[in-house]
């Protein structure tokens, strides 16, 4: 699994890895692990007999296709790594499939849950908190059919592998690092009218090397930290826009710093000006 990073939003502190609340949810929540055997293994009418179930998940492929379910929500955990890894030490007396669900580099020994692909229905609302955390395998999640979708709680893809993201219209919340550390290069923003705000960290530590704001209204500290954007706009809608977005701990003083190169809103102009002077430390520059 990825290393999970902690960041240091200036001025909120050290924001707390969600992994401790994962290994809660993993270690005696039988009904979470209910929930993803459910669908990695399909409704099970006999657990010794594998072929006798919806199958949605495809070792071979490492694909989960949730498309044909019926689901409104994923809860929190639900399908994350350490719940993965559980179902697999868990499996005595379930199909053999399961086995494959964790592979295992000999060399470190360092273990992945074998996902790399997942689609998701048409009738899902909303991704609970650290859903599908820590599947670093993971490098596409399909939206296309979540013309409902409204919600993605914190951390929910934290500690991915996604790199191009193309997020469903329909979003309108997305929950603090709901996205951070997972190789992300791209994010279609501008396609969501509804989204106004980006949460803590929620891009965190990506490849992003652009953005388009044009939709956006509030920007919190460090969510857009250790990432690789050059230059950025602020539109005349930004209500706010945090000093902080790109700062992140460990930065040092060679961090590259994003060039704000257009605010078109003064107030915000004055605000990011001020602060830059009380703190140069921050990691933007203005034009």
């Amino acid at each position: 699994m990825k290393k999970n990073k902690k960041f240091l939003f200036l001025g909120f502190g050290l924001v707390a890895p969600f992994i401790a609340g994962l290994t809660a949810i993993s270690c005696g929540g039988e009904k979470f692990n209910a929930f993803a055997l459910n669908y990695v293994q399909g409704p099970l009418k006999d657990p010794k007999n594998s072929s006798n179930h919806n199958q949605t998940w495809f070792a071979e492929s490492g694909l989960l296709d949730l498309s044909k379910t019926n689901i409104t929500s994923i809860p929190a955990g639900s399908f994350s790594y350490l719940v993965m890894q559980n179902l697999a030490d868990d499996g005595a007396g379930l199909p053999t499939e399961l086995s494959t669900l964790v592979t295992t580099n000999s060399s470190n020994n360092n273990k992945k849950i074998n996902i790399r692909k997942i689609i998701l229905p048409k009738t899902l609302k909303s991704i609970g908190a650290g859903a599908f955390y820590g599947l670093s395998n993971l490098e596409e999640v399909d939206f296309s059919q979540c013309n409902d979708l409204s919600q993605i709680d914190a951390e929910a893809f934290s500690n991915t592998n996604i790199k191009k993201l193309q997020l469903p219209a329909s979003l309108n919340k997305l929950g603090q690092k709901a996205f951070a550390n997972s190789g992300i290069t791209s994010v279609n923003l501008e396609d969501l009218p509804y989204l106004k705000t980006l949460t803590q960290g929620v891009f965190a530590s990506n490849k992003l090397t652009s953005i388009n704001l044009k939709n956006i209204e509030l920007v919190e500290s460090g969510a857009l930290a250790d990432n690789q954007i050059k230059t950025i706009e602020i539109p005349s809608t930004m209500k706010s826009f945090s000093p902080e977005s790109f700062d992140f701990i460990g930065a040092g003083e060679s961090a590259t710093k994003t060039l704000i190169s257009k605010i078109e809103n003064n107030e915000i102009t004055s605000f990011l000006e001020d602060a830059l002077k009380k703190n140069p430390n921050h990691l933007y520059k203005l034009s």
